[in-house]
């Protein structure tokens, strides 16, 4: 009696990432934390921008023949490259993070990047501490859920990793940058629109009154109970 026997086929090989692939993955990881977290101060104005917190950090603590080296080179865009220099080095850190494949390494630099930006935003006049660090939270959580998913399908099996997986991940991977690139700019146009226009509001100056009016006098006042007095202290007025 022939006996029938069977073999059960070995799952086909994970290749790890490559040293391209790494290297995309934590930069695309990093632009994603960049975008993300411009877009969320520009839609809420309570949340400030870790990258303009970073910048402003920078701006106090260089020393002055730096600081005035970089007006007199960039003049008027001098804020503009340094938030560009921020945003380069961030890249080059996250390359590096990437070229490492290790998670151990991503999160603890994730979450370095998310409290060092909060830490150096809540020392604006603009922000607070707890704001600053549920945004830096939020920041690094999107960068490291990035890194996963781009690395994830950057170490699909070898047979798919050559076809379909690459065209997944150079997808995936084109398209954090684009959406991030995105976002960045939306948010800060929105930021700086809302900039502007506190700007203005406190050039208002309102003219000196011709002629002053005289302070109300008690007889003003209605004495019915129920109602309010006529001119309401400030520390008693409800302000919603």
């Amino acid at each position: 009696m022939a006996m029938e026997t069977t073999t059960e086929q070995a799952p086909p090989p994970v290749s790890p990432p490559t040293t391209r692939v790494g290297l995309f993955t934590g930069m695309a990881a990093v632009a994603a934390s960049f975008g993300f977290s411009e877009l969320l101060a520009g839609l809420i104005g309570s949340v400030p921008s870790l990258i303009v917190g970073v910048a402003t950090l920078v701006i106090d603590t260089v020393p002055k023949p730096v600081r005035d080296f970089a007006i007199s080179l960039f003049g008027t865009a001098d804020k503009l490259a340094l938030g560009v220099g921020i945003v380069l080095v961030g890249l080059a850190i996250g390359a590096w993070v990437g070229s490492r494949a290790d998670r151990t390494v991503a999160t603890v630099t994730f979450a370095g990047f998310g409290l060092f930006g909060a830490l150096a935003a809540a020392r604006t006049a603009e922000s607070d501490l707890v704001t600053s660090l549920a945004a830096g939270a939020a920041a690094a959580g999107i960068g490291l859920l990035t890194f996963r998913a781009l690395r994830s399908t950057g170490s699909r099996p070898a047979a798919a990793h050559v076809d379909g997986g690459r065209r997944a991940f150079l997808v995936g991977a084109g398209s954090t940058f684009v959406v991030s690139l995105l976002a960045g700019l939306i948010g800060r146009s929105l930021s700086e629109s809302t900039t502007e226009t506190v700007a203005a509001r406190g050039e208002v100056a309102l003219p000196e009154p011709v002629s002053p009016a005289s302070p109300p006098s008690p007889a003003m006042s209605l004495d019915v109970d129920g109602i309010s007095p006529l001119v309401t202290p400030t520390s008693d007025f409800y302000r919603i």
